[in-house]
């Protein structure tokens, strides 16, 4: 729980490693206290203090978000249309196309900024990128964009979401490239 709290404060993971080292050294300084006054010699101390070492290591590992997740699959531009024929939804997508459409944002829940991408090969898709999460892009039509999210199947030609970190660090994360910039 500590870890994951220091994590949330905004701390990297070598300030949060190092953290971790301060907390044993103190409860490894604690165990010596101990057994220091119940006569244990030197030996015992230094393998308690190996012990709680790997756990603490072992704790650390555990809770780095998708650390035991599968890689995810990525399916390439040309395989949205093979995803909107077979209606499969749930597919991390990396896509380039065109912005055709920008549309007003969707404000009902977390606020999403809308607009329509055309690929090559003239399939549309809907892109819903969450701006609670991630940074409005300043979209112009007609402009190339690069997207990689997750694709969820409809009949229009499907939605493109998950733009974004995510918060919890669970879910691939997404992004937009946009006139040289990268929104996450």
């Amino acid at each position: 729980m500590l870890m994951m709290s220091l994590r949330r404060n905004g701390m990297k993971r070598s300030e949060v490693l190092f953290e971790l080292l301060v907390l044993i050294w103190d409860v490894e300084s604690l165990f010596a206290c101990v057994i220091n006054s119940s006569y244990m010699n030197i030996k015992n101390t230094k393998s308690i203090a190996t012990i709680l070492f790997v756990l603490a290591a072992l704790a650390y590992g555990w809770m780095q978000p998708g650390i035991f997740e599968r890689p995810v699959p990525l399916v390439e531009s040309g395989s949205i249309e093979a995803l909107y024929e077979n209606q499969v939804s749930g597919e991390m997508v990396l896509f380039e196309g065109d912005v055709s459409r920008i549309l007003p944002d969707d404000n009902k829940g977390s606020r999403h900024q809308r607009f329509i991408v055309v690929l090559p090969s003239s399939h549309t898709v809907l892109v819903a990128h969450n701006i609670d999460l991630a940074p409005r892009v300043p979209l112009k039509k007609y402009q190339p964009i690069k997207i990689f999210g997750q694709y969820e199947w409809n009949e229009k030609g499907g939605v493109v979401h998950w733009t974004h970190k995510d918060p919890r660090g669970i879910h691939a994360a997404g992004w937009i490239e946009y006139q040289g910039r990268t929104y996450h």
